[in-house]
């Protein structure tokens, strides 16, 4: 299971991440996705519950992410908010959130 972690983590960082921080995700997804409860014991801190929407292995990897990574937010318009920050100041931006149509749900 680590191999394809691995080979993910490196992908979508680009450069990002070191390789230390690249096999440190890996090891503890791919603890979490062999053995879940064990995972969660050893690591009291990691905030996940059974009624959560994913696997705790892609909880892992997805938490474990630096926003230079992947962009994550409670909202379309926090994550399109940290979107437009990432191009810095000196781009501007003519769209707004408010301007987004709103997701179906």
């Amino acid at each position: 299971m680590k191999a394809p972690l691995l080979e993910l983590l490196t992908l979508i960082s680009s450069g990002c991440m070191t390789e230390e921080e690249i096999s440190r995700i890996a090891d503890e997804a791919a603890q979490a996705y062999a053995d879940p409860q064990a995972f969660l014991l050893a690591n009291p801190d990691i905030n996940y519950d059974d009624d959560f929407p994913i696997p705790l292995g892609e909880w892992v990897v997805v938490g474990s992410l630096p926003d230079t990574v992947l962009f994550q937010g409670d909202d379309y318009e926090q994550l399109f908010s940290q979107i437009v920050a990432s191009f810095g100041k000196d781009v501007a931006s003519c769209s707004r959130p408010s301007s987004l149509p709103r997701p179906s749900r």
